[in-house]
This record gives C-alpha cells, sequence and structure tokens, in this order.
C-alpha cells in the first residue's frame, strides 16, 4: 500500500467491527474518494493477506454511500 494511503480519512465503514474492512475514504489534500477493502484467506502454512485500494469518482463514492443507506 502507497504511504500516503495512511493520510486517508474514512469517511464510511460500511462494515463495523467486521475482518474484512470495506470503507469509503477520502485525501485530505484533494478531496479524492477511494474504496478501501481488505480480504484474509487461512491456508494450512499461514494465511494470505490481501488490500485494496480503489479511486473512486465523487458520483461512484456518492452512489456507493446511496446504496449502502437503503
Amino acid at each position: 500500500m502507497p504511504e500516503n494511503a495512511k493520510k486517508l480519512i474514512v469517511i464510511k465503514d460500511f462494515k463495523p467491527n467486521s475482518d474484512r474492512l470495506k470503507q469509503l475514504k477520502q485525501c485530505p489534500e484533494c478531496k479524492t474518494y477511494y474504496l478501501y477493502e481488505t480480504d484474509y484467506e487461512f491456508l494450512a502454512f499461514g494465511s494470505e493477506d490481501e488490500e485494496f485500494l480503489t479511486r473512486l469518482t465523487e458520483n461512484e463514492a456518492l452512489e456507493l454511500l446511496n446504496f449502502h443507506t437503503i
């Protein structure tokens, strides 16, 4: 994950109290929205962790917020 990803602010946590995160984040400087998601898979000799950070347009972020408030 890029170092600047640590500066992103959580706008909405779509899965509170879950081990698999799904959060709408925003850059405090440029106001760009991002969807942050994590996933993991338990394997016999450890686990495989994944992080995804997807840049969203403002319209995509608003659609995501509207979809999750229904």
